[in-house]
């Protein structure tokens, strides 16, 4: 299956990341890309990373999402994994990260 990830501009510059596929091995640096790429904008406060059309994620897609996580927090840009659905939430709530996923940077949301 493939990854796709679209973007939207939203509330005061917020950079949506509309991911939709699965985000495992072969498909979690396209999506590590683009929430590097949003984070490193100067116009850019934030970035949520809406997961509501996520068939599949495992250990790499976790990985990516923590990292993005770490980077927001280093530039103090909010960040924000959103509406995880079906197998997506089972995993992030089984491992334990999903309550880790949110960052209040000063770029505010």
């Amino acid at each position: 299956m493939t990854l796709t990830v679209s973007t939207d501009r939203r509330d005061g510059g917020i950079l949506y990341l509309i991911v939709t596929g699965e985000v495992d091995l072969a498909t979690a640096d396209v999506l590590q890309q683009e929430i590097a790429t949003g984070l490193d904008a100067d116009d850019v406060p934030g970035v949520v990373v809406d997961l509501t059309e996520v068939t599949f994620l495992d250990s790499s897609g976790i990985r990516v999402l923590l990292k993005g996580r770490r980077s927001a927090e280093e530039r103090a840009k909010s960040y924000l994994v959103d509406a995880p659905r079906g197998v997506a939430r089972r995993i992030l709530d089984l491992s334990g990260v999903r309550e880790h996923l949110a960052y209040q940077g000063t770029g505010g949301r």
